[in-house]
């Protein structure tokens, strides 16, 4: 059976595969600082100047620059895959009927709310939560 991190890597695989635009590099999208990968950033702003390299303002304020010779999306984690991810790619999972599509719609919101105070943010939910995705997404 997947443990815990292998069903939230699967769902989050496929939301990007349903949703490339999760991993593009704009406002709110986290990376992986330098060539060492040693610190994650979130982007709050960002420019490329006249010589090519990209200026990047971060969640703390800080301004680094991104050296054209680094692999950009290899170091790419993305933004914060929400609720409205999710449901993408959970209604292309096939049901029998539309009551069913809305009930599992209903348990998926239901599980999705058990962790509403930290953030709409699939790595905070619950195992239960993940769990459901999963079996949904797996059918």
């Amino acid at each position: 059976m997947p443990s815990y991190q292998e069903k939230l890597a699967f769902i989050r695989a496929k939301c990007i595969e349903a949703n490339p635009e999760i991993v593009e590099l704009k406002f709110g999208c986290k990376f992986v600082d330098g060539p060492t990968a040693a610190t994650i950033v979130q982007i709050d702003k960002w420019e490329i100047t006249s010589s090519g390299k990209l200026l990047v303002a971060t969640d703390s304020g800080d301004v680094l620059e991104w050296h054209p010779s680094w692999t950009l999306n290899a170091n790419i984690i993305g933004r914060p895959i929400t609720l409205w991810d999710v449901i993408q790619v959970v209604r292309k999972a096939g049901y029998s009927s539309t009551d069913e599509w809305y009930k599992t719609l209903g348990h998926l919101v239901d599980y999705w709310s058990i962790n509403h105070d930290k953030g709409d943010d699939l790595n905070v939910k619950s195992e239960g939560t993940i769990d459901f995705i999963h079996d949904v997404l797996k059918r």
